[in-house]
């Protein structure tokens, strides 16, 4: 007797999220490491009575939006997650001009995360917003495109 076996939309979601988890993990680890170095930069700065170069200020702004983004994915909040995303793109962008302008390499990196980071809520929000057959029953309004 052939046996099939289905899977239910929140098995679906949360086998999805156990898989992107790790991912998550893995960028805020990194995030989280330049979100100390830009602190203590502009601390420094502070303490010396020198004005943290705007750049600096742009990357370090950046960096702690996505490290937010990161933390309302792991919660599994896409909807707070993708509109701070939205309302950050300018910002993404003025901080990929200063990465590929200063430090190409970084600039790779950082348009990378930023790529796996709009799958990942793109991801968790279809399966957030499906019903038991898979069909969207929300219009997200382009929310993580």
């Amino acid at each position: 007797m052939d046996t099939h076996y289905s899977c239910s939309m929140t098995c679906m979601k949360a086998l999805l999220f156990r898989q992107q988890k790790k991912t998550l993990g893995d960028i805020l680890e990194v995030t989280n490491k330049n979100c100390d170095f830009y602190r203590k930069q502009v601390l420094k700065d502070i303490e010396q009575g020198e004005k943290t170069p705007k750049p600096i200020l742009i990357i370090a702004k950046a960096t702690k939006t996505r490290k937010d983004i990161c933390d309302l994915l792991l919660k599994q909040d896409w909807l707070k997650a993708g509109l701070l995303y939205m309302k950050s793109k300018d910002l993404f962008t003025e901080a990929g001009e200063i990465y590929l302008e200063h430090a190409e390499k970084r600039y790779i990196e950082f348009l990378n995360a930023l790529e796996v980071i709009k799958q990942i809520g793109g991801n968790l929000m279809e399966v957030s917003t499906a019903d038991k057959d898979g069909c969207g029953t929300i219009d997200t309004q382009g929310l993580w495109t």
